[in-house]
């Protein structure tokens, strides 16, 4: 506001030494108009056409009166430079060429799925695309067993080997015209899952120039749930059982792929879950051939979810129960680390610090730590592998502030499980993430037993 009689002094003084002219549209942008209301040709007209002083002084006192308001459409409303749906219905609709190479974009609107809009690299890509003269082909994510379809084939550049200031505006809406397109109701999943793997290869049998995936990846459609899973299968095996059934497409050979919101999820995923579904879909589609990349930068988040069709997400969580004298804290293998490793992921200190907590709040207590391992290989080997789970967790305490005479490193191999994982002779992927855990008893000395 202080800066507005400023403003009107220099408007007035302009005046007064050059006539201002008027902007008018050029006759030239009349076609343009029915495409997209924005795309507007503007020219200076010739020097005789001017702005009376009158009415410039009688703009002026108005504005100087007149409160600062919104003036605009829907889309003025929110950031600047938001493209609304009603800017996005005028946009042009150019003709395919039949040569043009096309990059698929597979977006998830299914329930689990906390993106909204396309994030950043996703919107990058499509830039690309369009400089390439590209068109894009809108894939969704579907529900289980249900058909895979695309929905949509758009040309990205609605003014084709045109280089003028209409075209240079229209462009980069279009790349948000594509990004509201991609989240109407006829890109949400006819029905209830989440067959991410299945739209993925969908979009790779066009063979397109470039795969965009908008997803967080909660695959829950056998083989591949990740529900069932627990977020916490050996990624090479589980890729090697995806090939053997069968489950990945030979189209998947070569196909460029760009990932994004991987792990974004509602509710939340730990980040060491996040990270363990992406070594396990970085296995699969490497095992196919795929050349993958994953960006981590997150977009913006949906707020509402349940008008989507159900999309079950099951998180694993820490299990804590009071029996006498012992606290018993059981841990999922998959929020300390990844499916066959005993390295702790760099997210384990918010469970730990649980743990170093109640220590720290009963100096007397001691804990013992007992690592189970899932089936795999021989019985040394399972004996080694939830040893050194167990050690891993105990030196960690250890950073945490914990004495080490405190702690009790054992392990048990696979000789407690939790449930069978061989039903029927078969190995069970999800049965084995049950069984690979860490137990924490914590305790007075003697208690933990």
């Amino acid at each position: 506001m202080t800066q507005r009689p400023l403003l009107l002094i220099v408007i007035l003084t302009l005046n007064v030494l050059k006539p201002i002219p008027v902007l008018r549209r050029h006759p030239s942008a009349r076609s343009s108009q029915s495409k997209v209301s924005m795309f507007r040709q503007l020219k200076f007209p010739t020097r005789g056409s001017v702005m009376p002083r009158w009415l410039l002084v009688l703009l002026v006192l108005l504005f100087s009166v007149l409160p600062l308001t919104a003036c605009g459409t829907d889309a003025d409303a929110g950031e600047p430079g938001a493209v609304g749906a009603a800017d996005c219905l005028k946009a042009p609709g150019t003709t395919i060429a039949p040569n043009a190479k096309a990059i698929a974009l597979v977006v998830d609107n299914t329930r689990s799925s906390a993106t909204d809009g396309l994030p950043q690299a996703a919107e990058a890509a499509l830039e690309v695309a369009q400089k390439r003269g590209d068109q894009v082909l809108l894939v969704p994510v579907e529900g289980a067993g249900r058909p895979q379809r695309i929905v949509r084939e758009i040309a990205l550049d609605p003014y084709p080997g045109e280089d003028t200031a209409v075209a240079d505006r229209a462009r980069p809406m279009m790349i948000k015209c594509v990004g509201l397109w991609a989240g109407q109701s006829n890109m949400l999943p006819t029905g209830p899952g989440s067959a991410v793997l299945d739209a993925v290869q969908m979009a790779a049998r066009q063979k397109p120039v470039q795969i965009v995936v908008v997803s967080d990846g909660v695959n829950n459609v056998p083989p591949f749930d990740a529900n069932e899973l627990r977020f916490d299968a050996d990624a090479e095996a589980l890729a090697k059982n995806l090939q053997a059934a069968g489950a990945l497409a030979p189209e998947l050979h070569d196909a460029t792929i760009l990932w994004t919101g991987l792990g974004e999820t509602n509710p939340p995923l730990p980040q060491p879950l996040r990270a363990n579904l992406q070594e396990m879909w970085s296995a699969a589609l490497k095992t196919a051939g795929a050349k993958v990349t994953f960006d981590s930068r997150s977009g913006r988040h949906r707020d509402v979810q349940d008008q989507r069709p159900a999309d079950q997400l099951q998180v694993p969580e820490i299990t804590t129960v009071t029996a006498g004298c012992a606290v018993e804290i059981s841990v999922p293998g998959g929020l300390l680390f990844a499916g066959n490793s005993a390295l702790l992921q760099p997210d384990a200190d918010v469970t730990l610090q649980r743990v170093a907590d109640q220590l720290h709040q009963h100096p007397t207590w001691s804990a013992r730590i007992v690592g189970h391992a899932a089936a795999y290989g021989s019985t040394a080997g399972q004996q080694q592998k939830s040893r050194e789970r167990a050690d891993a967790v105990a030196q960690r305490l250890v950073a945490l502030g914990m004495d080490q005479s405190r702690l009790r490193p054992e392990a048990l191999g696979a000789s407690e499980p939790l449930v069978d994982e061989f039903p029927g002779g078969l190995h069970d992927e999800g049965a084995a993430a049950r069984n690979r855990r860490v137990e924490i008893v914590l305790g007075p000395e003697g208690c933990q037993s």
